[in-house]
């Protein structure tokens, strides 16, 4: 799991206010963190093993020390006691809540992972391998980090709207990632509207990776260059939220209810149904 641990981060700022959001995104991921340093000092390992599972290459076969159970929850406690020493409060309060959101990492990875989190030493290990179905891992992470997003949102209070369109934009770049982390759109082509709206129909992150369909079959949902991508992904989308075939989509309809979930504006929305009447004409 990648952006999901970030849902974490900010449900953790809204009951541990004294500590910065960025450390609380510093917690979700230490074990990485910590596990990026040993990896590269040759103390654990991994093999990069291409279609090891749908969502990565990664044959994480030796990470005791920091995905072993034991492991996680000692690197868990260390981050905790340093964020506490330089926190006022309660300082025993700090150092479980930022132990307790460094090891919410150990808990989501136990969901995605194959088995290779060891419960002690580098055995008996563990995993649900949702890595291996990207259409059930990838839409979960998005919940992780929407419902996150949306708790840090409800006990906020921003100072202006500016404020607010700012944080949501900036959860949207962080689902915006879970398309280049599965392989649909390099970085470069991850370019948008204003609003963050991706593809030939604008699809915002959230709703490419819940609905796009690899329609062409090339193994990747590209909304940016495959017309039968675009078209099946769409249709998805309304199939999915109520479309009726045949049944009518003007204004004070059900079908244009549906498209809402497509785009909340009623003027978009209305334009959409002025192109589709032209486009039936004879």
């Amino acid at each position: 799991m990648f952006v999901g641990h970030y849902g974490v981060s900010y449900a953790a700022k809204s009951v541990g206010p004294r500590v910065p959001l960025w450390v609380w995104f510093l917690a979700v991921q230490w074990m990485d963190v910590v596990w990026s340093i040993l990896v590269f000092s040759g103390i654990e390992k991994l093999h990069i093993v291409p279609g090891f599972t749908e969502a990565n290459p990664y044959d994480l076969y030796y990470m005791p020390y920091t995905h072993g159970l034991p492991g996680s929850i000692a690197i868990s406690l260390v981050l905790g006691v340093i964020v506490a020493m330089f926190t006022s409060g309660d300082r025993a309060m700090t150092i479980f809540l930022v132990a307790a959101a460094s090891f919410s990492h150990w808990l989501l990875d136990l969901i995605v992972h194959v088995p290779d989190l060891p419960l002690y030493d580098n055995t008996a290990k563990v995993g649900f391998g949702l890595w291996r179905h990207v259409t059930l891992s990838f839409p979960l992470e998005l919940i992780v980090l929407g419902l996150g997003a949306w708790l840090y949102a409800r006990m906020t209070s921003f100072t202006s709207a500016n404020g607010q369109y700012l944080y949501w934009g900036f959860v949207a770049v962080l689902a915006a990632l879970q398309i280049v982390q599965r392989g649909d759109l390099p970085l470069r082509d991850l370019v948008g509207a204003y609003a963050g709206e991706i593809g030939q129909t604008q699809f915002l992150p959230s709703s490419y990776v819940k609905y796009g369909v690899d329609y062409d079959g090339d193994g990747h949902v590209d909304l940016r260059h495959s017309v039968p991508d675009v078209l099946a992904s769409t249709a998805n989308l309304l199939k999915t939220n109520g479309w009726r075939a045949g049944a009518p989509f003007g204004e004070g309809t059900a079908n244009f209810d549906v498209m809402s979930e497509w785009n909340r504006s009623v003027v978009y929305r209305k334009t959409m149904v002025l192109f589709a009447e032209r486009l039936a004409e004879p």
